[in-house]
């Protein structure tokens, strides 16, 4: 982690002399662990206190911030988390990796801070006394800004920082949703998109929508009571901290130029499941497809598995769609399979839609096929409405074109929501029908609200088809 250049914001302006290396030799308390296991394997201790070397820093820990990273190394688990912390048993012992806390020793190398200097940062073993820290980590904390203030900040508020102006470059104006605004990332991302100028929304539960409001956001919705994804082609960025809807329901929420930007997952193990992306796409491009995939393999049926075989499929598709459908298919009866499915049906759908949707189509039937036809059908309406249109009328009555109508009808209702609702009258599933008609109503009704109230009144829909369309309707106008 390297922070910015910061403001001197010490109160004395004399420099002070550096202390001595002999302080770095007497033991300091700690919680440390030496096995993995339940945090009851914690316990205070004596331990070493860091030795400083010549371009670091040794600070007297004044808070440690902690969060689930925390939890995962010191239980070593999920298994992945044991590349950074130690296959067998703990390298460093110690958990915490956010601090704040007062300069005692500099190295002889570091210019930027001096003793006394109160400082936060980031660096392993925060639980204890002391930490050893190289200078490029660290940063002056500001006054205002108490120490426990203070060393909540660094991986959380760098993580919104990184996703916000260094991979989506937020803009004054954009239009921005902030999946889970309520959690550690969350909360900061809703304060720098503001700062950032853009028109923010939070998504959090109905317990937390005050205190989202009251960090600036614009617009607040409660899951619990509305579901984001059906607002419509109304974003341009969506920062998705949690990750609980499938990918397609996301992009219809995005303007056509809009960006998804990935943080959390729904098991509440983001860290650790973007650590795999990043391990599993490098293995694709080093290795190649068939070594990746041993190694995505052996991870322990789960979250984290899914999380890899899908980054393998993204990345094997773009270079060979025919050849990365073959792999998919050899994990179709898997718990992922839906999951790399969609991924590859989709990112093909993208440069070929007839060969992408031809080959969902003669997939096993399945929720992999059907959520893969769904969103490539979405996507390719986007693309060529004409294209889409003829090869649906010339689909036969079966799961498969109802599964595609889905998806094309969720993206054209924004188009024409009449037509996109008579497209999913069509449909022969009882429920997968009335879930089409009424999302596409949702649409009618927030674009035409008079329009839409005339064509409900005798539409026949069940009643609560019809609560559903008026409920969205009236929250969103």
């Amino acid at each position: 982690m390297t922070l910015p250049p910061q403001p001197d914001m010490r109160s004395s302006t004399a420099m002070k002399p550096k202390s001595t290396s002999p302080l770095n030799m007497k033991p300091m308390k700690a919680i440390a662990y030496d096995h993995y296991g339940s945090l009851e394997a914690l316990k205070i201790r004596d331990i070493d206190k860091p030795k400083v070397n010549a371009d670091e820093v040794l600070v007297r820990v004044r808070a440690a911030g902690l969060h689930i990273g925390d939890c995962f190394s010191v239980r070593g688990a999920p298994f992945v988390m044991r590349i950074a912390t130690g296959l067998l048993k703990p390298k460093c012992g110690v958990p915490g990796f956010d601090f704040a806390g007062e300069v005692e020793v500099v190295g002889d190398k570091v210019t930027q801070f001096q003793p006394g200097d109160e400082v936060f940062g980031a660096s392993n073993g925060t639980c204890a006394e002391y930490v050893g820290v190289a200078s490029d980590d660290l940063a002056l904390k500001p006054e205002c800004l108490t120490f426990e203030q203070a060393a909540a900040v660094p991986t959380s508020a760098l993580a919104a920082l990184h996703a916000l102006r260094d991979v989506a470059t937020v803009q004054p104006g954009q239009k921005v949703l902030i999946n889970g605004a309520s959690g550690g990332v969350g909360t900061f991302a809703v304060q720098i998109a503001k700062s950032f100028g853009a028109e923010v929304t939070g998504v959090c539960s109905t317990t937390n929508v005050d205190m989202v409001r009251s960090l600036g956001a614009d617009d607040v919705i409660d899951y619990t009571q509305e579901d984001f994804t059906q607002a419509g082609p109304m974003y341009d960025l969506i920062f998705d901290n949690v990750e609980n809807r499938p990918l397609s329901d996301c992009r219809s929420a995005l303007k056509p130029s809009g960006m998804l930007v990935l943080r959390l997952s729904k098991e509440g193990i983001g860290e650790a499941e973007n650590l795999i992306r990043i391990v599993a796409t490098e293995a694709l491009r080093v290795d190649g497809p068939e070594n990746a995939t041993l190694g995505s393999e052996q991870i322990p049926d789960g979250p984290l598995k899914g999380a890899a075989m899908r980054s393998v499929a993204s990345e094997y598709v773009k270079s060979d769609p025919e050849a990365a459908a073959q792999w998919a298919q050899r994990y179709a009866n898997e718990d992922y399979a839906v999951s790399v499915i969609e991924e590859v049906g989709d990112r093909w759908a993208e440069r070929d839609p007839v060969k992408a949707v031809s080959w969902l189509e003669e997939l096993p039937e399945g929720r992999g096929q059907s959520v893969g036809l769904s969103s490539a059908f979405g996507d390719w309406e986007d693309r060529d409405l004409a294209a889409a249109t003829e090869y649906l009328s010339a689909m036969s009555e079966s799961p498969q074109r109802d599964s595609a109508i889905s998806g094309f009808s969720r993206g054209y209702a924004w188009q024409d929501p009449l037509v996109a609702i008579a497209w999913a009258l069509d449909i022969s599933d009882p429920a997968l029908r009335q879930e089409s008609v009424t999302r596409a109503g949702q649409v009618f009704f927030r674009r035409d609200p008079s329009s839409a109230r005339e064509w409900l009144n005798s539409s026949g829909l069940p009643a609560e088809a019809q609560e559903a369309i008026l409920n969205t309707g009236e929250r969103r106008g």
